[in-house]
């Protein structure tokens, strides 16, 4: 690990402790500091509870959602795609519900829920 990323560990405030893993293999070491990382975030009230619930291979990022929604909406007007225009008009709204969904610390579409979706409208209306 860099020692200067070492001694920002150290000097967080509040210090989120030192942690055990438990582990052997690198991909389990990788994937235990994911789980930690969520843990103290809940603590820390960055992130919502309900993050802890969702099972790690079942969560689909920002990213990887917008990839899938754009697959689908680029497919030929033959095949349901929506004229080009209606897509640009999309793609428009998905960037600021991604902006949105960054400033409320939401990293996965597993969050997103009716509520987060009216917040998101009235941020629009702001």
């Amino acid at each position: 690990m860099n020692c200067s990323v070492y001694l920002d560990l150290l000097a967080r405030k509040p210090s989120l402790g030192r942690h055990s893993l438990g582990v052997r293999s690198k991909q389990a070491a990788i994937e235990a500091v994911h789980q930690l990382d969520l843990v103290k975030a809940v603590e820390q009230g960055l992130v919502d509870e309900s993050v802890l619930k969702i099972d790690s291979q079942q969560v689909l990022d920002f990213a990887a959602g917008r990839k899938l929604y754009e697959q689908y909406v680029n497919r030929p007007m033959i095949s349901g795609g929506p004229k080009p225009a209606t897509t640009k008009r999309y793609r428009a709204v998905l960037d600021k519900f991604l902006q949105f969904a960054e400033r409320r610390k939401l990293f996965s579409w597993n969050q997103v829920n009716r509520q987060v979706l009216d917040d998101y409208a009235s941020w629009l209306d702001d």
